[in-house]
């Protein structure tokens, strides 16, 4: 049995209090029950932490600018690398912005690592841009991306 979690601050300070990485669970009444985190939050924490911080990975420190920078250049070539990247993806609106999954999705997308591999070997930007990019590859790499991405396409 288990529970979804949307992330909500109410859940996880409650869930923080009784489950850990090593037991990803709680008993009650007898029964294990495992707490999961519901992936449209997954990805939408994962493009906000890329936005917000520095992540280390073991190939470097990620940087929210890279993505800025694609976008700078990208945005006005005749063919762009990254189509769906807008002005939008970069300043998410203040109130419900950052709650946009299918926005956060096109951001840690195969497209945009491609784009940002692409200006690394073009000199648009420099040899650091790589760390970024494998976190956005890792990102739409995951099990859960790729799930939500089935369910949305049969809808």
């Amino acid at each position: 049995m288990c529970i979804t979690s949307d992330q909500g601050g109410n859940f996880y300070s409650a869930m923080t209090r009784t489950v850990s990485c090593d037991q990803p669970f709680f008993i009650h009444l007898g029964q294990k029950i495992h707490i999961l985190a519901d992936p449209p939050h997954l990805i939408k924490s994962a493009r906000n932490a890329l936005l917000d911080h520095q992540i280390i990975i073991p190939e470097g420190r990620t940087n929210w600018e890279y993505i800025r920078k694609l976008y700078s250049y990208d945005r006005d070539q005749p063919t762009r690398m990254a189509p769906k990247l807008s002005q939008q993806h970069l300043d998410p609106p203040p109130v419900y912005g950052r709650m946009k999954v299918s926005e956060a999705a096109q951001v840690l997308s195969h497209t945009v690592t491609c784009a940002l591999n692409a200006c690394v070997l073009m000199d648009v930007l420099p040899a650091e841009a790589l760390a970024t990019a494998k976190y956005t590859e890792m990102m739409d790499k995951t099990p859960f991306k790729s799930d939500l991405a089935w369910r949305t396409q049969q809808a």
